[in-house]
């Protein structure tokens, strides 16, 4: 089954936690999958909402997210198992128009427990998104505007669903972003 929301900007579902030189991490939160145990989420950027630079900046080869749980202060219980898949999808169709061009990246989730935070009405976890090469000509603010208008989809076990498998190309061409 598949869940799309507003990208993370429109409900502020994401913030800012930490900024580096080569690195950013945020912490996000997603109301599709607050109860699922077992999802895929996948990331879905347009070049309407990020420069053509940034959207490179995201296809890089050293570009890499890893995905932590967000948990109580003092939970020294089981952590989840999130796995960041490795496939980076561009969608560029020469039919459509160029702001329609978009990265879709993603990661696996195993919950080994419900979500721990108080927030019943949604997951929340950190996201560390890793970029080797720096940041490039691209400003924070710009990297900023290409993590808010990220477009959360989510996929829940279904039939003929794999949790395996990794759909980040049928996202990105099934998910059209930027009209």
């Amino acid at each position: 089954m598949l869940y799309s929301e507003p990208s993370f900007g429109n409900r502020q579902m994401v913030k800012m936690k930490y900024m580096g030189s080569k690195s950013v991490m945020v912490q996000v939160a997603t109301k599709a999958v607050r109860d699922a145990l077992v999802y895929q989420q996948y990331w879905v950027i347009s070049k309407n909402v990020c420069t053509a630079p940034g959207l490179l900046l995201f296809r890089d080869p050293g570009f890499s997210m890893s995905v932590l749980e967000s948990r109580e202060k003092g939970y020294t219980g089981e952590i989840t198992n999130y796995n960041a898949l490795n496939t980076m999808y561009y969608r560029n169709r020469k039919d459509e128009a160029s702001k329609h061009r978009s990265i879709t990246f993603g990661f696996t989730v195993d919950k080994v427990n419900p979500d721990t935070t108080a927030n019943t009405k949604r997951d929340q976890y950190m996201a560390h998104l890793r970029f080797d090469q720096g940041f490039g000509d691209i400003t924070m603010d710009q990297l900023w505007a290409c993590i808010q208008g990220a477009k959360p989809v989510s996929i829940l076990p279904s039939p003929g669903v794999s949790m395996d498998c990794d759909y980040s190309e049928c996202i990105g061409e099934f998910v059209t972003v930027g009209w």
